[in-house]
């Protein structure tokens, strides 16, 4: 088997190891709900498509064997790599896809993107699926195009539909959501994954700063398959999936317009799949870290109906969670912020000024 040499186009997380061999078809096996492409089908409303992959380069996932790597798919050694692979992970350097979606995100697209090519983890794949921005996302697109794995611009059916295009596209072991005016802290990817490799479980969920709102936001730890969460369980940027979690739950649920990810998170609850807690801060927020709106919490109560929690106990909670919002909108800021914090078994931590 013939080996492949790795290129290296600079010291950003994701232009250190790329490899021109194009990547095998991918044929679910009968326990896996999609496929994983390359490249999305053709859009007559295509604004523009590009990256590393439409210039012939792909990532893989490493494998240490004998003292020499090799590309793995699957757990399947493909072929033997030549040049020189730095692991913070003894013999493995699993490949791990970051997702954003963005629609007209030109005011914080840069910070959040520069948040990934940081990362202090050395292996990673990042997919940005656009709108159809109007705004100057298209012009720092452009500008990134060098650093991204995949991107596209072309209109879309709302988020859930985006983040569908993106795991559909996701090659990584492990898989993140990063929304476009949100922030990774430097080591997110390397202790997520970490985490993850370390304990042998399914994903790993960690805590997030609110930075509006200055509060610390923590999951919901330990988690039971038992329970119906009314709420979204953990924030959805400080978790990273094994693909494989994703490949046999399915894609987001697009009838939910507002809180498809507190579907999924139920979903992969429900199918008993395990998580640690990663106890480090894994990004930052803006706007909407926190759900407080009435169509938020009434889809929110949708979904636990769905799932089996029962109607009138799926009201009563909705109706508190409409005082605590007409509450939260009447007092200053600072004295909401007092009573989370003062709150037994508070998800969320005020931070000093």
């Amino acid at each position: 088997m013939k080996s492949q040499q790795v290129l290296s186009l600079g010291r950003l997380s994701t232009t250190r190891y790329l490899i021109r061999r194009i990547p095998q078809i991918d044929i679910p096996s009968t326990e896996e709900a999609f496929s994983t492409l390359l490249s999305l089908p053709p859009h007559p409303s295509r604004k523009r498509e590009d990256g590393l992959r439409k210039n012939g380069l792909y990532k893989y996932s490493f494998r240490q064997e004998d003292g020499k790597w090799w590309a793995v798919e699957k757990g399947v050694l493909l072929f033997q790599v030549e040049g020189r692979i730095l692991s913070p992970f003894e013999g493995m350097l699993p490949l791990v896809t970051v997702i954003t979606v963005t629609y007209n995100a030109e005011k914080h697209l840069r910070d959040a993107m520069e948040s990934v090519l940081s990362q202090t983890y050395p292996n990673v794949e990042y997919i940005v699926i656009d709108g159809g921005s109007s705004d100057g996302t298209l012009r720092i697109l452009e500008e990134y195009s060098c650093s991204l794995d995949y991107w596209l611009s072309e209109p879309d059916e709302g988020v859930y539909h985006a983040f569908n295009k993106g795991l559909l596209l996701a090659r990584g072991e492990i898989v993140g959501f990063l929304n476009a005016d949100d922030e990774y802290l430097p080591r997110a990817v390397e202790e997520s994954v970490g985490a993850i490799l370390s304990s042998g479980v399914d994903y790993s969920i960690g805590a997030v700063i609110h930075i509006d709102q200055k509060i610390l936001m923590k999951p919901i730890f330990p988690l039971s398959s038992n329970k119906i969460y009314q709420e979204m369980p953990y924030p959805h940027i400080g978790a990273f999936f094994r693909r494989s979690v994703y490949k046999k739950t399915g894609l987001f649920d697009t009838r939910y317009r507002i809180a498809a990810d507190h579907d999924m998170a139920l979903r992969i609850i429900k199918r008993g799949f395990i998580p640690v807690y990663v106890e480090r801060v894994i990004g930052k927020v803006r706007g909407g870290g926190i759900s407080d709106s009435i169509g938020a919490n009434e889809e929110f109560m949708r979904i636990a109906v769905a799932h089996g929690k029962p109607r009138w106990k799926a009201y009563l909670s909705f109706a508190f969670q409409l005082v605590k919002v007409g509450i939260q909108r009447i007092l200053p800021d600072f004295l909401v912020k007092c009573i989370k914090k003062k709150m037994k078994k508070s998800r969320f931590e005020m931070l000093l000024p």
